[in-house]
């Protein structure tokens, strides 16, 4: 590592891995921390848009499909939650990085809602399914 004046401490990502300079390895270290947990965030952000409980096995029992829905519904409600909360206070104090997590966060909830509206799609599909099902053994039978 090579020191730069007392001020400086820079920590960047580079081809061979985080490049860390300071004054002092408590900077670096702090700094390559800021970095991998910048990093983190971000990969928890992004696999917040994937589904947790919807599944094409749930589809089967209309019941257990909708309640899976409900959670997801619920889950995607904290989501935006967190965001409102959040948004304002990056807004005006955010670093370009909590923007940019922000705006991450935002596309993630975009996603889940619309995974949400195709399961419930795919629901309403079987659920008309069976009722036809349904309607058509009735009929047979009487």
């Amino acid at each position: 590592m090579s020191q730069g004046s007392h001020n400086e401490t820079f920590a960047s990502e580079g081809q061979g891995g985080v490049v860390v300079t300071g004054v002092t390895i408590a900077e670096a270290v702090i700094g390559t921390i800021m970095l991998e947990n910048g990093a983190m965030v971000q990969l928890l952000v992004e696999a917040a848009g994937d589904p947790r409980y919807l599944d094409e096995a749930s589809l089967a029992a209309p019941a257990l499909g909708l309640q899976r829905a409900r959670l997801e519904v619920g889950r995607l409600g904290e989501l935006v939650l967190n965001m409102a909360r959040r948004g304002p206070l990056v807004a005006i104090e955010g670093t370009q990085t909590d923007l940019e997590v922000l705006r991450t966060e935002d596309i993630e909830v975009g996603r889940l809602g619309s995974a949400i509206l195709l399961y419930v799609g795919m629901q309403l599909r079987q659920i008309g399914r069976l009722t036809l099902r349904i309607a058509e053994d009735a009929h047979a039978g009487g």
